[in-house]
């Protein structure tokens, strides 16, 4: 059976699902992980330029059912996915899985080798209590931890830094060792090895 839903680029702060958009944003991210509204609305301005994309998605009713924000850099080896989340009354449903291909299906492996995401570590201070499963969700649908290394993610001057795993989802075969490398490329020197690194 075909499930039906679209992707719906937010290109006007003004559109509606904007409101949706953004309600969803903040009540699903604690807000250590959230970057500034301004950053968003700068986003919306130029994602032309840059490559970022935020989107609402419909159902096949055209009703809101989740957002995302993701990245496709012009200049770097591997797209980023900054957010994804599915309303409350849809998770468990699918569309989680469901939404996250639609993502995977949009980027060019001739151009991307990976896409490239941070997750919450488990029993971290702060952490929520569905790290352990927004990770095992991500593993399911072929995304791996990339071990041996510590990142600190900044959201802006706003939060202070907070550890966080990278996660790694190969879109060409590959090597820890070229996993790391290609995450090296988005977050820079605030993911530093500590170790042999591993892809798991």
């Amino acid at each position: 059976m075909t499930i039906s839903f679209s992707f719906v680029p937010i290109q006007d702060p003004q559109n509606n699902l904007f409101l949706s958009w953004l309600d969803l944003y903040e009540t699903a991210f604690p807000a250590n992980e959230r970057i500034l509204l301004s950053t968003i609305l700068k986003s919306i301005k130029e994602q032309e330029n840059q490559g970022t994309h935020l989107e609402a998605i419909l159902d096949g009713n055209g009703q809101f059912i989740g957002m995302t924000m993701y990245e496709l850099p012009s200049d770097k080896p591997a797209a980023v996915l900054w957010y994804l989340a599915v309303t409350p009354e849809q998770r468990s449903s699918g569309w989680g899985s469901i939404i996250y291909k639609g993502i995977l299906s949009k980027i060019d492996p001739e151009i991307y080798q990976a896409l490239v995401f941070e997750v919450e570590i488990p029993g971290e201070a702060g952490a929520s209590t569905d790290a352990e499963r927004r990770i095992r969700f991500y593993q399911r649908n072929g995304a791996k931890i990339l071990g041996g290394i510590h990142y600190l993610q900044s959201v802006g001057w706003h939060q202070p830094p907070i550890p966080m795993h990278i996660m790694v989802h190969p879109l060409q075969p590959m090597e820890a060792e070229t996993a790391y490398e290609l995450a090296h490329r988005i977050f820079g020197d605030s993911m530093q090895k500590t170790g042999t690194v591993t892809l798991d």
